[in-house]
């Protein structure tokens, strides 16, 4: 959340908690509805704030997106009640018709208002509580905090995983000591932002009813939450739920894995005991660090081959290996259903001779049968023995097929199973220290178990969204730029791309993609993107770590690209001389010669037209106010003009409902608003007429293949455009004109020259054809301190030369007469004097 004064824009569901700093809202079955409120010192101030915004006719925006959708709702305009807050109300239908339980791409949420040069925003997440999979399902009986907090002694580890694609959905699983038992799993639908937030479920019983038993011990190893099952491997195996998307009881039930073990001679195995073979001899062309890891079951089939990301890793108390690849056997390895083929991240602990004392013995092989082999050691001398722990340790023998042992029937004698048995042909014997024990077997405790793979990829991206949202127009071209970052500590590195890209709908976008590694082994890709064919349409662009984890925080990177006007995307114009906020607030802005560059425009005031500056015949008004007389207003076609819009039923300005943005807009539907306009002095020539498109963070100028048409929109003439027309674009210009009955001008170097007066108001478009955009400007010019029109000058000049010339003329008759009309003055003032001063002595 972000805000640029001290008061902070809230939002939040009906009935919800403010108390987290990230807004979470939620879609139930219900209408949407939300409450926003400024956060301030206390109730009364935050009411008199919204009082004020709500008087200037200020109230927040939402938008509702994802990569597939996006929505634009209004908060209503009133308080009623005296609220302290906005509020909105939004039927479901309106964000979703769809129902079906099924794993959707969560909604983010942003909301803005704009009050002057302020902005007020903030953002978070929409999450649909009805369609959520996991969320419809009882996960065990809920734990109080009481219950809760007397587990954390014994919390050794947490993991979590969350919902692939809603990130506010997550299950937080506790990993405890020997001296616990139980499986308990924490789920969220606020990603945990919340302290009170977090559901507490107690799994046990549902484990001990799948084992038939309970068991000491039990504890959760690992879990992923997929868009259809969750998977938790305990410390007594493998549980999987049913498909989520199909709840049958509102409780949920999963079902075991098993792993299975042998008996002599058995193609079935019978005992319920978990063990793995290891063996180390591979098809040459595999590199050495490979081992087979043969399952006694086909619990593998879990994770799929097909899917990549889901492939665990196989951790002994010493050693890692990542899983590789899946094998399935239908004939030959008696017993063994499921291998897989490891690449050793940290080297396997093998046995010493103080677990088993065997190993300083040598090793006599002797083949008893398909797949079964008799173990003997020689020399028979205690203390190099078979132990009973030996049984279902594997024996290793570099160069060899390997051996599982299965059963010790003396201190020198056993029988195994052979890991490879077609590379077993003859008895063999090998000296002591020649051949190796592993220990994947689970007769004296099991040290091995199966984790998801950690991350091991990074990417790093120039997108702003995981899943973004990216508009291409006609003849644009759009550049992703990825660098993926390997954390593959003792892995081999492999010059394969570790990324696959998809594109949805090949047909609509023209795509290039270039791949290449560094020397730190850093994959970078381009992928460059046009449209085709100039089509509208929307596909998806995905690009896919197929090595990736799920531990990972992404493995795919899905763009939505759409062929069409991006709601960003719009065009200015750059004035000439550039005017900061503060001097528009308050009207003076003085150039270098003390000239006032911005114009406060009369109220109700409209522009003059060709019948004369007193007859205003457009129907547009500027500062606009009910309230007060309209001036140049005499004439009857005046009078017949003139429509207010914004204060349209309006008695005063005040009722107009204007906001600063509309008060400082350019655009003739808020010409009510407008108060202040640019002013420039008679004549204004060759006005340069720069124009930019923005477009999600960036600019460019526009130029050809893009042509404008230049409009005055309250039909005042007494203007002039001037701009250079290449030769390539003449017989485009002249086709254009043709059909849009209007000049098209060249956008670069355009300029304007204004030989009238007053305000002109115009509006610059982009010729159809060559956007996806409607793109259009509009700005304002006033021109002041204009000459008087002819034949003003003319007829002052003829008069003051007539006045002077007749002076000039008088003066000689006088002269030539020998008339001097000051002595005549001054005579008769005197003798007038004389005769008044006489009558008073006489009196």
């Amino acid at each position: 959340m972000s805000c640029k004064k001290e008061n902070h824009l809230i939002c939040f569901n009906e009935g919800a908690s403010t108390d987290i700093q990230m807004m979470k809202l939620f879609l139930s079955s219900d209408n949407l509805r939300v409450h926003c409120f400024f956060q301030s010192e206390n109730q009364v101030l935050s009411r008199a704030i919204l009082s004020i915004f709500t008087t200037g006719g200020v109230a927040p925006n939402m938008v509702v997106m994802n990569s597939t959708y996006r929505g634009d709702f209004h908060f209503n305009l009133s308080l009623l009640n005296n609220q302290a807050f906005w509020l909105i109300d939004i039927p479901r239908e309106n964000i979703t018709v769809n129902t079906d339980i099924a794993a959707v791409e969560q909604w983010i949420i942003k909301i803005t208002m704009h009050e002057g040069l302020n902005i007020y925003d903030t953002e978070g997440t929409l999450l649909d509580l009805v369609r959520e999979p996991i969320l419809q399902w009882s996960l065990g009986p809920t734990m109080n905090k009481t219950q809760v907090k007397q587990l954390y002694p014994h919390v050794i580890d947490i993991i979590v995983t969350k919902c692939p694609c809603a990130n506010d959905v997550a299950l937080l699983g506790l990993i405890l000591d020997s001296t616990s038992n139980g499986v308990y799993i924490g789920k969220t639908i606020s990603g945990f932002w919340k302290v009170d937030g977090t559901i507490w479920h107690d799994m046990t019983k549902i484990i001990y009813a799948e084992l038939k038993d309970e068991h000491k011990g039990l504890t959760v190893i690992d879990m992923i939450l997929t868009n259809h099952f969750l998977v938790i491997l305990t410390s007594l195996g493998l549980f999987i739920s049913p498909d989520l998307r199909y709840p049958i009881t509102s409780h949920i039930q999963l079902s075991r894995a098993e792993f299975c073990g042998f008996e002599r001679g058995c193609s079935v195995p019978t005992q319920k005991k978990e063990h793995l073979r290891v063996g180390h001899k591979l098809p040459c062309e595999l590199p050495t660090t490979l081992f087979l890891i043969t399952l006694s079951h086909s619990t593998f089939n879990t994770f799929s081959s097909t899917h990549k990301h889901v492939l665990p890793v196989l951790k002994l108390k010493t050693g890692n290996a990542y899983i590789r690849e899946i094998f399935r056997h239908t004939s030959g390895n008696v017993g063994f259903y499921s291998s897989v083929l490891t690449e050793i991240i940290e080297p396997f602990g093998m046995e010493v001779i103080n677990d088993s004392p065997c190993l300083d013995s040598n090793l006599s092989i002797s083949i008893i049968g398909p797949n079964m082999v008799k173990l003997s050691l020689e020399p028979r001398n205690y203390p190099n023995v078979f132990k009973d722990t030996d049984v279902e340790k594997t024996v290793v023998i570099p160069g060899h097929s390997s051996f599982m042992v299965i059963e010790i029937t003396d201190e020198w004698t056993a029988f195994a199973i052979a890991t490879m048995p077609d590379t077993v042909n003859s008895d063999l014997t090998f000296a002591a220290h020649s051949w190796l024990l592993y220990n994947f077997g689970s007769k004296s405790g099991r040290n091995w178990a199966i984790h998801l793979k950690p991350c091991n990829y990074w990417v790093r991206t120039d997108l702003i969204s995981l899943n973004a949202v990216k508009y291409t127009d006609m003849g644009n071209k759009e550049e992703f730029k990825y660098q993926v970052i390997p954390n593959t500590r003792g892995m081999i590195p492999r010059q394969i791309p570790p990324v696959t890209v998809i594109i949805g709908n090949p047909t609509l976008l023209e795509v290039m993609a270039n791949g290449h590694f560094d020397i730190s082994d850093d994959y970078h890709m381009k992928i460059q993107i046009a449209s085709k064919f100039f089509h509208r349409g929307s596909t998806s662009l995905a690009l896919v770590l197929w090595d990736a984890s799920t531990d990972c925080l992404v493995t795919t990177l899905v763009t939505t690209m759409k062929s069409s006007c991006s709601y960003l995307r719009t065009m200015h114009h750059v004035p000439d001389t550039y005017i900061p906020p503060e001097d528009w607030t308050s009207g003076v802005h003085e150039d270098s010669l003390g000239f006032n560059m911005i114009k406060t425009l009369p109220v109700n005031y409209r522009p003059p037209s060709n019948m004369g500056i007193s007859i205003p015949l457009t129907d547009n008004f500027y500062h606009a106010d009910p309230s007060k007389p309209i001036p140049r207003n005499l004439f009857q076609k005046s009078k017949e003009t003139g429509k207010y819009k914004q204060c349209a039923n309006a008695t005063r300005r005040e009722m107009c409902n204007c906001t600063e943005h509309q008060k400082f807009s350019h655009a003739v539907a808020f010409s009510d608003c407008k108060e202040k306009v640019h002013r420039y002095k008679f004549p204004v020539t060759q006005y340069p007429v720069v124009l930019e498109i923005f477009n999600e963070g960036e600019k460019f100028s526009v130029e050809p293949p893009y042509l404008v048409t230049v409009t005055e929109v309250n039909m005042r003439k007494n203007w002039e455009i001037k701009h250079i027309v290449p030769e390539n674009l003449k017989k485009l210009k002249a086709y254009l004109e043709s059909r849009l009955k209007t000049p098209v001008y060249n956008p670069l170097g355009l300029n304007l020259s204004i030989r009238g007066s007053e305000l002109f108001h115009f509006r610059v478009s982009v010729v159809p054809g060559v956007s996806f955009c409607d793109l259009a400007e509009e700005f304002q010019i006033y021109v002041d301190e204009v000459p008087l029109p002819f034949p003003g000058h003319t007829l002052i000049a003829v008069g003051t030369s007539v006045v002077i010339g007749g002076l000039i003329f008088t003066s000689f008759l006088f002269q030539l007469r020998n008339i001097h009309p000051l002595r005549a003055f001054w005579r008769h003032s005197r003798g007038h004097f004389a005769m008044s001063s006489f009558s008073s002595i006489g009196s």
